[in-house]
């Protein structure tokens, strides 16, 4: 299958940021106040920690794309007025919090949309190494979509990730599964089949002691076969589904032995929150 072309990749995934922002922050805007201090699937943050975080991030995001493309920075920080100053986002009211949140993937896909196809390839430097700017497009989508399931799950226990979102997603972290691969490989050693839904297909993953290697495509002897919708594989391999409890529940499904595919929690184990 041909790659599409970064400004394509780039472009599909900042609309991609910019919705699941938007309706999160339309999430957040329906709750009462007590409920910004309610559980979220990140367990040391309450709904209105990890809105910080996501606000937090999209700044951060914003900023990365205006040094690549060294442009004068316009981050919105202060209720989605450009130019304004860091402020603390722990003391912003909720409302303040949520437009700094979404002024911000505005920010991040205005500033994207105006690249060109070399300056798509300029590098950015993120905490975890160094990416293309459309690369970087690619995770902060990604890391919002997730984000709008971890706040809604602490309340809403059969939340998923829409298919709409959980689709383009799944495609765009198969080059990303290395990174967050960085759980104990022991135990887990061997070769996976992810029968992905949704139209997503098949993936087969190999786990070794030093890494893994994930590729698309059916491998003929597997060791275990997970059988996965794209909201679930999108889960595991951010660490945000239990094998164990799934299988047991029923909505999962393995062929081989389900104890070797639940080792996949200590590969994925999740990126801090």
């Amino acid at each position: 299958m041909e790659q599409p072309a970064v400004e394509d990749i780039a472009g599909a995934m900042t609309r991609l940021h910019v919705q699941a922002a938007e309706d999160l922050a339309g999430y957040l805007r329906s709750l009462p106040t007590e409920a910004w201090e309610g559980p979220t699937a990140c367990t040391e943050w309450t709904v209105r920690q990890l809105a910080v975080h996501v606000a937090g991030g999209n700044i951060r995001y914003a900023g990365i794309a205006h040094r690549a493309l060294d442009r004068p920075s316009e981050t919105r920080t202060n209720n989605g007025r450009a130019g304004a100053q860091p402020l603390d986002l722990d003391s912003l009211p909720g409302d303040q919090l949520v437009d700094t949140l979404v002024a911000n993937a505005h920010d991040f896909q205005k500033m994207v949309g105006r690249a060109t196809s070399d300056q798509l390839q300029q590098m950015a430097q993120l905490p975890f190494g160094s990416f293309p700017l459309w690369s970087v497009a690619a995770i902060v989508a990604i890391e919002n979509v997730i984000h709008n399931w971890d706040a809604r799950v602490g309340s809403e226990s059969q939340a998923r990730i829409p298919v709409s979102w959980s689709v383009p997603v799944a495609r765009a972290m198969l080059g990303w599964a290395p990174t967050l691969a960085s759980g104990d490989k022991a135990g887990a050693e061997g070769t996976y089949l992810f029968e992905v839904g949704d139209g997503v297909g098949p993936v087969t993953l190999q786990v070794r002691s030093d890494g893994i290697t994930i590729t698309p495509g059916r491998t003929d002897d597997p060791d275990v076969v997970l059988h996965l919708t794209s909201d679930q594989y999108i889960r595991l391999l951010w660490g945000r589904l239990k094998v164990h409890q799934a299988v047991q529940a029923g909505d999962l499904r393995t062929d081989g032995d389900p104890s070797q595919a639940a080792q996949l929690n200590k590969v994925f184990a999740g990126i801090g929150n």
